[in-house]
């Protein structure tokens, strides 16, 4: 705290004395950190512990003195604590950020075995069987259909080289793989296989998002694009994580100015606005951590913690204008009987600080239930 001596030189060298004493506390540790690490008389494990300690120790003397937050106010240390907890977070975010590449769990390849048939149709790309050699059809035709070994002016096949094979396999993790080849001499299908069993028949009524996948008679369809209702495409736009972000931020910043404040206090009919539209911000700030809608599922987890970190900084400028008037904003807390024994400045200041521990509090909470929830995705 900010406790002074009476007499400055007897101080300033009371300092410069402390200061000298950790520097040279600090070299000697440094010097133990450097025969640790070249002597290795320790395991691995047990090596990495003690320089995590002694990088502890060495940390919280500099911060505590070198930095000056053992004579600062209270508040410039919450305030250190902040940056250094949002830089901790955000470093794990970014590690984190990469996602899983997905994980084979069947794969299957065979050579083409579909022997041709004049009665039967074929599609641009299908390849057929004949004795020993294939052939690939270039344009789309139905039954008869003819024979690839025929010669016309307008040919349909076209024979390759090598044994066109096909691939399927399943992923456990991904909705997507696509295999394809431009090599003649070993050409082979691409083929799209859903993770699980699709059976969800298309409708002309139902909305789908991209990468949804339907089934019409025997055939699979991937979506590419979102198809919504205009009522949903505002819901999505609403819970879009920089759209709902920024509502909940300027809906509960606009409540704590002065006139809106005090006009909230003095009208019911204001005072129902204010706590409804930080009902619904607030909805929409949390769906991309938590929304239970798969038509609109959260975000993430890498972006989910980049998101409360914005939504923790965003909050700071009008915790700190409370914290840091040299004025009392609101009115009628001013004239307002005082309950415990302090001033109304004071009460301002103590309320601001309160609001951001509170904010803190949860921000940081939530902050390690997404990163553990990501860390054992990471696992399985």
């Amino acid at each position: 705290m900010s406790g002074h001596s009476e007499d400055p030189i007897a101080e300033e060298s009371k300092r410069f004395f402390t200061f000298f004493n950790l520097s040279m506390l600090l070299v000697a540790i440094t010097g133990i950190e450097i025969v640790i690490i070249y002597v290795q008389t320790f395991d691995g494990a047990s090596i990495i512990g003690v320089l995590f300690a002694t990088s502890i120790v060495k940390f919280v003397g500099v911060v505590t003195w070198f930095m000056h937050l053992k004579w600062d106010k209270i508040l410039n240390t919450i305030l250190f604590l902040m940056g250094l907890v949002i830089a901790v977070f955000t470093f794990f975010a970014v590690i984190y950020m990469s996602d899983n590449p997905p994980e084979v769990i069947e794969f299957n390849v065979a050579s083409v075995e579909n022997d041709w048939s004049a009665d039967a149709g074929y599609s641009s790309g299908d390849y057929v069987k004949i004795d020993d050699s294939y052939f690939l059809c270039l344009s789309d035709h139905s039954s008869p259909s003819p024979s690839p070994t025929e010669k016309s002016s307008s040919p349909t096949w076209e024979k390759v080289n090598g044994v066109p094979h096909e691939f399927n396999w399943k992923v456990s993790t991904g909705d997507l793989i696509e295999i394809n080849s431009l090599k003649p001499e070993n050409p082979f299908f691409h083929h799209y296989n859903p993770v699980v069993s699709v059976e969800n028949d298309w409708s002309a009524e139902t909305d789908y998002s991209s990468g949804d996948y339907v089934k019409i008679d025997d055939s699979y369809f991937l979506c590419l694009s979102d198809h919504f209702s205009p009522s949903e495409s505002l819901l999505k736009f609403i819970f879009h994580p920089i759209i709902a972000g920024l509502l909940f931020t300027l809906v509960f910043s606009f409540w704590h100015f002065g006139a809106f404040y005090e006009a909230a206090i003095r009208d019911k009919t204001i005072h129902m606005a204010e706590h409804l539209s930080m009902f619904f911000t607030s909805v929409a700030m949390w769906w991309p951590i938590c929304g239970p809608s798969k038509r609109i599922p959260p975000i993430r987890y890498g972006p989910q913690m980049l998101y409360v970190l914005a939504i923790m900084l965003g909050q700071t400028p009008i915790f700190a204008v409370l914290t840091f008037s040299k004025d009392v904003l609101y009115d009628t807390y001013f004239y307002a009987e005082r309950i415990l024994n302090l001033s109304p400045l004071e009460d301002q200041k103590t309320g601001g600080v309160l609001m951001k521990l509170a904010n803190m509090v949860v921000s940081v909470s939530v902050l390690s239930s997404i990163f553990y929830r990501w860390s054992k995705e990471q696992k399985v």
